[in-house]
């Protein structure tokens, strides 16, 4: 039957072909769903300042949807709410415990062994920052 064929016939270019078009649409998918911050969000600073300082919070208990600046009902975030030039962003955990999330949080988790076809192009928070 199919080994048969298979061994004989010159069809495994077909096979290639899908295999190699299903790769390029899961890239693309994967491109797509990826969010630089740094072009998104601009930062003017005035002209007085030397430095620029970004403060990266990790709250270890801490849910986005309990954050007043996320429109939570409570003002459970007022200092923060009045910083004029804050870009927030709802974060999700990757794993259950602080230790294990910070790995993921800077590196993509599983990187390249989700999907061996695809090469990283994302950048980790800190290039991110730098470029701020």
């Amino acid at each position: 039957g199919g080994v048969v064929a298979n061994s004989y016939l010159p069809s495994n270019w077909l096979s290639a072909l899908g295999l190699y078009a299903w790769a390029r649409v899961d890239e693309s998918s994967d491109n797509n769903s990826l969010l630089n911050p740094a072009k998104k969000f601009t930062y003017q600073a005035p002209q007085n300042v030397d430095d620029t300082y970004v403060v990266f919070i990790i709250g270890e208990t801490t849910r986005w949807d309990h954050m007043g600046i996320f429109g939570y009902e409570r003002n459970t975030t007022p200092k923060l709410a009045q910083e004029k030039n804050l870009a927030a962003f709802r974060g999700y955990s990757c794993d259950t415990a602080t230790k294990l999330s910070l790995r993921c949080m800077f590196v993509r988790q599983g990187g390249a062994e989700d999907n061996p076809q695809r090469t990283l192009k994302e950048q980790n928070i800190f290039a991110v920052l730098k470029q701020l």
